[in-house]
């Protein structure tokens, strides 16, 4: 694999989703494909800080697993900005803007995230989750969104940890003293899992 230096990212690029995210990292020679079958344990993580700041990676097929990994995708404020097709110098305002005036939502019955059903979890069968450095205890998943809901009023919350697979259906999480910690709280004090 060899690295070279990105092209100037386009301000007047936005992608609507990963796939085409790809595509245009692709087209703009700023993704690295992997020989497939590529270890997960440190070897994912090796290339992907090898490549850091010059390349988003595909690996297909790690491990013989079915879904490949991306890493890097969003390695600089200037990928942002060109993801988000703004310059990078417009980030902040575009992203203030967007908080103050959000797109509507739409709630659907079905859609594409749901195609798929998964009546037994084995994580470590199904996913191909990295292990990251030599000092990790197992396989982690960088940064894994947790949605939890408050056991009292029922309103849900959306944070990022790091996540350790420690078995089959287990997933450890570090719980900091905010929304999700405190609802784990409240439903362990009712008795309750969370």
């Amino acid at each position: 694999m060899t690295v070279t230096k990105a092209p100037a990212p386009s301000a007047n690029h936005c992608s609507r989703d990963l796939r085409e995210w790809l595509t245009h990292l692709s087209a703009t020679d700023r993704l690295a494909v992997a020989k497939p079958g590529l270890g997960l344990k440190h070897e994912l993580a090796a290339v992907s800080q090898r490549l850091e700041r010059d390349k988003a990676v595909l690996f297909p097929s790690p491990d013989g697993h079915a879904i490949p990994v991306v890493a890097n995708l969003l390695a600089g404020r200037d990928w942002i900005g060109d993801c988000l097709g703004v310059s990078e110098d417009d980030l902040l305002s575009r992203y203030q803007d967007a908080v103050r005036n959000p797109v509507p939502w739409v709630e659907v019955e079905i859609g594409p995230v749901q195609a798929v059903v998964h009546r037994e979890v084995d994580i470590n069968g199904q996913l191909p989750v990295p292990t990251h450095n030599e000092l990790d205890s197992g396989p982690y998943i960088a940064a894994g969104l947790m949605i939890s809901r408050n056991p009292t009023n029922g309103i849900q919350n959306v944070s990022i940890h790091r996540c350790q697979i420690s078995g089959k259906d287990r997933i450890g999480v570090l719980l900091l003293p905010r929304h999700t910690w405190t609802y784990a709280r409240m439903a362990e004090e009712a008795g309750g899992a969370l």
